[in-house]
C-alpha cells in the first residue's frame, strides 16, 4: 500500500454475487471484511475503502424476495467510503439510451457516498455464445451511446471515476484461453473502445474528447 500511494481501495468485486447465489455465506463474509477494513483504516485512516457492486445484478434483479435483496444491498453498499459500481448493460439486456439512464437513475436514487464506475463497458458487436445460450444484439453506435449517457450522468451527479473495461478487444488473447473458459471469457472480449486490429471506434473518440476537457 506505502509503495503506491493509492486514493482508492476496491477490497472486493461484485460482492452481491455471494449474496446472490451463496447467501448462507454471506453474513461469515461481511464479519470477515469489516475486520479487514477496520485493520486497514488503522494503517491508512485516509483511504477510501469499497466492495463493488454489479448493478446489473442489482437493478431489477430476478429473484424471489427482490425487495430484501435490493434493501439489503443498498444498505450494505452505503456503509462503504464510495459506492463502487461494475456495470455491464447487456448483460441485463439494455440496449438504449432510454434504459441506460434508467438503471443510472435508480442507482443514484440508492447510493449515498459518491459513487464510482470502478469497471464497466458494453459490447459493439453481436454476442453470441451457444454453449451459455447466449445471444445479444450490440453494435458500435449502442456501445457509444452507452458510453455518452454515462459521461453525461458523471457530470451531472459527480461521479468520483469511471474505468472502462476493455480498452482493446481481446481476441488474440481470448484464442489462448483454455477451453473450460473461453465461452465465459467472450462474454466481454468486444466491448474495447478499440476493435481487435486496433481500429479506433466511435465510443474512442468520446472518450478522448471527454479525457481531455
Amino acid at each position: 500500500m506505502g509503495a503506491f500511494a493509492p486514493d482508492y481501495l476496491v477490497i472486493a468485486i461484485e460482492v452481491n454475487e455471494l449474496r446472490l447465489r451463496s447467501p448462507e455465506k454471506w453474513d461469515s463474509y461481511t464479519n470477515l471484511i469489516f475486520d479487514v477494513k477496520t485493520r486497514i483504516k488503522q494503517s491508512y485512516p485516509d483511504l477510501k475503502i469499497s466492495e463493488s457492486i454489479s448493478l446489473h445484478n442489482l437493478y431489477e434483479p430476478e429473484v424471489s424476495d427482490p425487495q430484501t435483496y435490493i434493501g439489503d444491498i443498498v444498505d450494505y453498499m452505503n456503509q462503504n467510503d464510495f459506492v463502487a459500481i461494475s456495470f455491464y448493460p447487456f448483460l441485463k439486456n439494455l440496449s438504449s439510451k432510454t434504459e441506460f439512464q434508467e438503471a443510472l437513475d435508480f442507482l443514484h436514487s440508492q447510493a449515498v457516498p459518491p459513487i464510482a464506475f470502478v469497471e464497466t463497458a458494453h459490447i459493439a458487436e453481436n454476442l453470441v455464445i451457444p454453449n451459455l445460450n447466449v445471444s445479444i444484439p450490440g453494435n458500435e453506435n449502442e456501445q457509444n451511446v452507452y458510453l455518452e449517457t454515462l459521461l453525461e450522468n458523471a457530470d451531472t451527479q459527480a461521479y468520483e471515476f469511471i474505468i472502462w473495461w476493455t480498452h482493446r478487444d481481446y481476441d488474440a488473447l481470448w484464442e489462448t484461453f483454455p477451453e473450460e473458459v473461453k465461452d465465459l471469457g467472450q462474454l466481454w472480449r468486444d466491448t474495447g473502445l478499440l476493435d481487435e486490429n486496433g481500429m479506433e471506434r466511435a465510443a474512442f473518440s468520446v472518450w478522448k474528447g471527454n479525457y481531455q476537457k
